[in-house]
């Protein structure tokens, strides 16, 4: 089955009043809008629902983007993915593994001397992510394949089960990037704190209810040996700090 031909079954899978339901529900509970159009201010003043919710929604995104690059990457280089029972199938994971584990330490405070090397970070980087798509492409490969082939008649069920499955599969990239972005210093969270009379931080961790927020001595809550509650009326004309905190 050719690409276009498959993304073609994929439309007819969605159908329309499916998606305008799944639409309306996000729109009207979910607000995406004001989600990911707020600034880190009002992010931090979230529920812990709402923070809940926004982080699944964007791993969801993340996650649905992934399959946008590899679906199709897959049928564009499928002559060169190796076979899933090939040596060099596993010494992609070893190697993969390895670099992970050793990007985990280095964020943990050894290796640094890997760390203030920028040839070390790009190798690391570069060999890991290719690595990765070559592991994600394999499995997505063998699904083509065995759901997908051109010998069988094309069933849309099954064709719908296996974009579920490779869903699913592919949820724990946006987790596995996580050590990658930090120790390349991609991304950053962003922590807010206001300080006391006695120049004390106070870090603000999530809206309790529409009156009230928590605040802790620390930017995580597991972290914290202090927290206090406010109510947000008190927190008005009150100078917001802002510091980038790693992943």
């Amino acid at each position: 089955m050719s690409l276009d031909q498959a993304l073609s079954e994929l439309f007819k899978l969605l159908k329309i009043p499916g998606i305008l339901t799944c639409i309306f529900f996000i729109l009207k509970n979910i607000k995406p809008v004001s989600f990911f159009s707020a600034n880190v201010v009002e992010r931090r003043l979230f529920s812990k629902e709402q923070m809940f919710s926004f982080k699944a929604i964007k791993h969801v995104l993340n996650t649905l983007l992934w399959m946008i690059v590899l679906y199709p990457t897959t049928f564009y280089i499928m002559d060169i993915i190796p076979d899933p029972n090939d040596f060099f199938s596993y010494v992609i994971v070893i190697v993969g593994g390895i670099i992970w584990g050793v990007v985990n330490i280095t964020n943990e405070g050894a290796l640094q001397q890997i760390k203030s090397s920028r040839l070390c970070k790009g190798l690391f980087v570069v060999v890991f992510m290719v690595c990765l798509i070559l592991f994600y492409t394999q499995l997505y490969s063998f699904f083509i394949d065995s759901l997908l082939s051109e010998k069988e008649k094309f069933n849309l069920k099954v064709f719908g089960v296996s974009m579920l499955v490779l869903f699913l599969f592919t949820l724990p990239i946006p987790f596995i990037l996580i050590p990658i972005s930090k120790f390349i210093k991609w991304s950053h969270e962003q922590s807010v704190y206001i300080e006391d009379e006695k120049k004390q931080k106070w870090y603000i961790l999530y809206s309790i209810n529409k009156e009230t927020v928590l605040l802790g001595n620390k930017n995580e809550q597991r972290l914290c040996s202090k927290t206090m509650i406010k109510r947000k009326e008190e927190l008005y004309n009150t100078p917001f700090e802002m510091v980038k905190t790693d992943n």
